[in-house]
């Protein structure tokens, strides 16, 4: 099967991406962003979990994530068609005055959802304990100490709130920021060492299964003349 099409465009003026996605049928394992999405499914249909709710969607469908908001997603049928637009957090706020929270997450939704188990209020803690400290070594120990919960009872209730696992949102996280200094023209290998990776090489898989393109590619978006790739 010819793999799908990738591709982004980069407004330098605005500070926003636009991307698309033509015939992908990947799954995408739980994830989240440190900026907002909003996207268009043209064709396919997929099933989606996010923020302890599943849906399956389809062509005509909105979604709309705000940072932080876990989220994955499976095909369900056919090939999937996605436009998609990419806004940082600090473009909400210097537009709106605010960083305002969306939802729900899926607009004009034609078909069923339901409520995935829920989560415990330590979360929040938990959220901000790996935010403070993502550059460090973070041991899920840490965080269970930091918050007062078992390792079981902070995994379970973090990934009912937050659709991923802490480890799973620490490496969101990290490639987060690793997106931030890439933009600023900053080497890959530099890039490993301040956000918390063991090394160039888990910097690349972390990067690569998050964004789709290996983090060289993705600088060069910034580093270059010209905005478009499709790589």
């Amino acid at each position: 099967m010819r793999p799908g099409v990738r591709s982004a465009v980069y407004d330098r003026e605005l500070n926003i991406e636009a991307c698309s996605f033509d015939g992908v049928v990947q799954e995408f394992p739980n994830h989240v962003h440190d900026y907002y999405v909003i996207g268009l499914i043209e064709r396919g249909r997929r099933r989606l979990v996010c923020m302890g709710r599943e849906y399956e969607v389809s062509a005509g469908d909105v979604l709309v994530f705000n940072p932080g908001d876990g989220h994955a997603c499976t095909q369900l049928g056919g090939t999937l068609q996605y436009r998609a637009l990419n806004i940082p957090r600090g473009v909400m706020l210097a537009r709106l005055g605010r960083a305002p929270r969306f939802a729900p997450n899926v607009l004009s939704c034609a078909c069923g959802e339901r409520d995935l188990p829920g989560g415990a209020s330590e979360v929040e803690r938990a959220r901000d304990y790996i935010e403070r400290n993502f550059a460090q070594h973070v041991a899920l120990d840490d965080i269970c100490r930091e918050v007062g919960m078992s390792k079981s009872a902070l995994h379970r209730a973090f990934t009912a709130s937050m659709g991923v696992t802490p480890y799973r949102y620490l490496e969101s996280v990290r490639v987060g920021e690793a997106r931030r200094l890439l933009e600023n023209g900053v080497a890959p290998a530099d890039v490993a060492d301040l956000c918390g990776f063991a090394d160039q090489s888990h910097l690349t898989n972390c990067f690569g299964r998050l964004i789709g393109l290996s983090p060289g590619a993705y600088r060069e978006i910034f580093c270059k003349d010209g905005d478009q790739y499709g790589k």
